[in-house]
């Protein structure tokens, strides 16, 4: 199954199955990821905010034959967009149609440089855009309608959206 409403914009071809899982970094080892495939999942989703190296995340995908990875998420104010755009396009040259390059602001608690948060979004997604790392590679989560509400661009460019509500 293709990620649901991202068919209606067209671009994204990575096959992320009914179902699939979330789990922080140190939960996912060789024999957990092997199981969770061998079970039939269709995605494994990496939390904790990876680093924008995104080693762990080709670490799963040479451990695995067909599972997509999608990471949830990669913390923009942690890394640089040219790091992140490197790892991307490095990781979807070895291991085409199985990573899903997921993306977002992140809790406020979390980062000290957490400022104009929208418009950080806006820039990053821009820096992506200037590394052709296709929108169709990449969903956005926000903590929040705000971003999807006062702007359609990110969502628009990110094909998708992951809506985590923060529970106050």
């Amino acid at each position: 199954m293709k990620a649901g409403p991202v068919g209606l914009f067209g671009g994204m071809s990575i096959e992320l199955g009914k179902v699939g899982i979330w789990r922080h970094p140190s939960g996912l080892t060789p024999e957990v990821v092997a199981d969770v495939e061998a079970l039939g999942y269709g995605t494994i989703w990496v939390g904790g905010s990876p680093p924008g190296d995104l080693g762990f995340v080709e670490h799963l995908l040479l451990a695995t034959d067909h599972i997509a990875v999608a990471t949830g998420i990669v913390n923009v104010w942690k890394d640089d967009a040219a790091t992140v755009g490197a790892s991307y396009h490095r990781i979807t040259a070895r291991h085409p149609g199985r990573f899903l390059l997921g993306l977002g602001i992140g809790h406020p608690e979390a980062t000290q440089e957490y400022q104009q948060p929208y418009a950080k979004l806006v820039s990053y997604l821009d820096e992506l855009d200037d590394l052709k790392v296709p929108a169709g590679g990449r969903v956005l989560a926000a903590l929040g309608p705000k971003v999807l509400n006062s702007d359609p661009l990110p969502a628009l460019r990110a094909l998708a959206d992951q809506l985590q509500l923060a529970r106050h």
